[in-house]
């Protein structure tokens, strides 16, 4: 299973989630006050989709255009996940 993160749009953070089904996509409309929440909305994502954190194999970072705060957050998401499931990040820039 695959988590692509992209928050290069504004306001927004994407979450596609990609296995052997297709692809799943959630997206979380963030306001400033609010993105401490985003990591609670992916939790509820993966139960949503009865995906496990530890079935993640990879994460995909969307990076390009966006809010530098809005960039932060999917870097800092992706980088911990990483950390804490001992899985790669493939970072790949959006046009």
């Amino acid at each position: 299973m695959i988590l692509y993160i992209d928050t290069t749009d504004f306001g927004e953070a994407n979450f596609v989630l990609e296995g052997k089904l297709g692809k799943k996509q959630k997206t979380f409309a963030a306001v400033p006050q609010e993105s401490f929440k985003i990591l609670e909305f992916l939790e509820k994502f993966l139960k949503q989709e009865k995906v496990s954190m530890q079935a993640l194999k990879k994460i995909v970072l969307l990076k390009g255009q966006g809010s530098f705060t809005g960039l932060r957050v999917g870097a800092a998401i992706a980088s911990g996940l990483s950390l804490g499931l001992n899985i790669p990040v493939k970072i790949i820039t959006k046009k």
